[in-house]
C-alpha cells in the first residue's frame, strides 16, 4: 500500500486475496491486520456458486460467513464481491457487521444460479447492509447496466428496490465499498471533484418527472456527457479526452482477431 502515501494519486492499494475457499484461515487474518494497518479494506470474492459453497461447507463444518464472523473478518474494512449463495444464519452474520458486499447481478443470471438459489443482496440491503456494484467481466453487459438488472432481479423475486437506492450503489455505497468514502461518492465540501453530467438532449432523458429514475434505470451510459475526475475533465461530449477512442477500438479490434 506504499502508493497510498501519494494523497493526491487516483489510483489506490488495497489488500486483496482471490477468495472463494483458495485462502487459509492464516492468510486472511494477516490480510485483516494489515489493512487495519494501512487504513484500506480487505477484498475478496465469496459464495459464487453453489457448487463452490457446498464444497466450502464440508471443508469448514460450517457456513463460510459464520465462518469469517467467527474469525473476526466481518468488519466495516472488509469487502466481500458476489454473495449468490447465503442462508439464513450467514445473513444473520452479515446484519450489522459493517462489511460491505459488491453485487454481480448480471453474472447471478448469467450461471443461472436463480434456478436453485434466491438472492438474498435485496435483504440484505433492506437490513442496512452497505451494498455497491460491479460487474466482474464484461460478457454480454457493462458496468452502466447493473442498476437496471439488480432492480428487475429484486423484481423477480418479489422484492424491491428503488432507483434511489440503485444510485446509491454506485456513488457512496461504491466509495465506501472501496474504503474512500471520506474522499469520494458524493458531491460535498472537502471532497474530491469528481462530477458527472448528463445530456437532456436524448429521448431517454425524458420526460423529467422522475429524474433519478430516468437516469439510473432508462439513460443509464447513454446520456453521460461529461465527467469530471479529481477536478480534470476525462470526458466531453461523450468521447474521451485524454485518448485516441478510434485508435483503442482498432488496436483492440486487431489484437482480437491475432487471437
Amino acid at each position: 500500500c506504499r502508493r497510498n502515501d501519494d494523497p493526491d494519486a487516483l489510483v489506490r492499494g488495497h489488500i486483496a486475496v482471490y477468495g472463494s475457499g483458495t485462502a487459509s484461515d492464516e492468510l486472511l487474518l494477516a490480510g485483516k491486520e494489515a489493512a487495519d494497518r494501512h487504513g484500506v479494506v480487505l477484498n475478496q470474492h465469496q459464495s459464487l456458486a453453489p457448487g463452490g459453497v457446498a464444497r466450502e461447507d464440508e471443508r469448514l463444518g460450517r457456513h463460510p460467513f459464520v465462518h469469517f464472523a467467527e474469525l473476526g473478518l466481518l468488519a466495516d474494512n472488509t469487502t466481500y464481491v458476489h454473495l449468490n449463495v447465503l442462508r439464513e444464519d450467514e445473513v444473520e452474520a452479515i446484519a450489522g457487521s459493517g462489511m460491505s458486499a459488491v453485487w454481480h447481478p448480471a453474472n447471478y443470471q448469467f450461471y443461472a444460479i436463480g434456478t436453485a438459489i434466491p438472492p438474498r443482496i435485496p435483504e440484505l440491503h433492506g437490513r442496512g447492509v452497505n451494498v455497491a456494484l460491479g460487474s466482474d467481466i464484461a460478457k454480454l453487459w457493462t458496468i452502466g447496466e447493473g442498476p437496471l438488472i439488480g432492480y428487475l432481479l429484486a423484481r423477480e423475486w418479489g422484492g424491491y428496490l428503488t432507483a434511489e437506492a440503485m444510485f446509491e450503489m454506485q456513488t457512496r455505497a461504491a466509495a465506501r465499498a472501496a474504503g474512500l468514502a471520506d474522499r469520494i461518492g458524493s458531491l460535498e465540501v472537502g471532497k474530491r471533484a469528481d462530477i458527472v453530467i448528463r445530456s437532456r438532449a436524448l429521448g431517454e432523458s425524458h420526460p423529467g418527472l422522475n429524474p433519478v429514475q430516468e437516469m439510473v434505470l432508462v439513460g443509464r451510459t447513454k446520456t453521460v456527457d461529461t465527467v469530471i475526475v479529481d477536478g480534470e475533465t476525462v470526458l466531453r461530449g461523450g468521447r474521451s479526452v485524454r485518448v485516441d477512442e478510434g485508435a483503442v477500438h482498432a488496436a483492440s479490434r486487431a489484437s482480437a482477431r491475432r487471437l
